[in-house]
């Protein structure tokens, strides 16, 4: 996997300057100001130059032997590091610096390099958990003779593996910048024997889907054919369920490699932890009739990540 291609998941294009990706324990950054002449911190903050380590063996655990980076297993560790090496061209412009911060918190750190000087903000948090279970929505009933067919929908064409899939994607997007991790609590159809019409309306929605959400999760997510006037949606009186097109077309990220499906899934997701709309183009949370992406920027950290919050009190 090239470091374009999974960049995304922490919300940058290998293009960037400078990318964070805080990770449980350390930040790892990645920039262009080649070698640096010093590194200004905020106290509590340490950070070492790791780029010939990885170039040597591209495995986070030769970083920290004592932490544990917030990666899934060891190959999803070893993947990044792998895309990483690739993005590290010869010319030694491009470095990886591994910030450990001492405590809970947002630091600012100064990079001072022979010609340039820049400066970023690196986070520590604890992961919180959040349980999802998906719901597909299936129409199981026979069309009603002599009806116009379009009037109805036999609901979903996903299948309950794929919400292992999703689930995946949507803890990699949350993962690596906001500290959430997510797992998949269950995956399972929901049938109905009456036809519901081609989109989905707030008081189906209300009625029909939300009493089936699952009460294990923190969040249950329903995958519906189409969504009456929105491609995704969260209701501010129940932050357990969300609702989510099956393929949304909507979503203007101005990016092609964003998977639609799982953008609007960690949108809903951040909303019902308590995420609100950025009036601003090119993050996750950004409001509907803007561009949106894969970055989750601080003032969201802020409302879902509790630690973050408290420690700038």
């Amino acid at each position: 996997m090239a470091f374009s291609e999974i960049l995304p998941f922490f919300g940058v294009s290998a293009g960037e300057r400078i990318v964070v990706a805080p990770v449980d324990g350390f930040n790892l950054v990645y920039h262009s100001l080649g070698p640096l002449r010093d590194i200004q911190a905020d106290g509590g903050v340490v950070a070492k130059d790791v780029t010939d380590v990885i170039r040597k063996a591209p495995d986070f655990t030769q970083i920290s032997k004592t932490l544990n980076p917030l990666f899934v297993d060891k190959d999803d560790m070893n993947a990044f590091a792998q895309a990483a090496l690739l993005g590290l061209p010869s010319d030694n412009s491009r470095r990886l610096l591994a910030v450990f911060p001492s405590r809970i918190g947002s630091f600012s750190v100064k990079l001072i390099g022979a010609r340039e000087t820049d400066a970023i903000t690196v986070l520590a948090s604890k992961p919180k958990p959040a349980t999802i279970a998906f719901r597909y929505l299936k129409y199981t009933g026979v069309w009603p003779p002599g009806e116009d067919e379009s009037r109805y929908s036999r609901g979903t064409t996903r299948t309950k593996d794929e919400g292992s899939k999703y689930a995946r994607l949507v803890d990699q997007i949350l993962r690596h910048q906001a500290m959430i991790t997510v797992s998949l609590q269950s995956s399972e159809d929901v049938g109905l024997d009456k036809g519901f019409g081609p989109a989905v309306i707030n008081t189906f929605f209300k009625e029909k889907l939300r009493p089936k959400r699952d009460q294990k999760a923190n969040v249950t997510i329903f995958v519906v054919p189409k969504i009456d006037g929105a491609e995704g949606r969260e209701f501010p009186d129940d932050t357990s369920s969300v609702m989510v097109a099956e393929n949304p077309k909507l979503v203007l990220t101005g990016d092609n490699s964003v998977d639609n499906f799982a953008l609007v899934s960690a949108h809903e997701l951040a909303h019902a932890l308590g995420a609100s709309h950025r009036n601003e183009d090119g993050l996750l949370m950004s409001d509907f009739n803007r561009k949106q992406n894969l970055l989750v920027d601080q003032k969201t950290l802020k409302e879902i990540n509790s630690p973050i919050q408290k420690a700038k009190k």
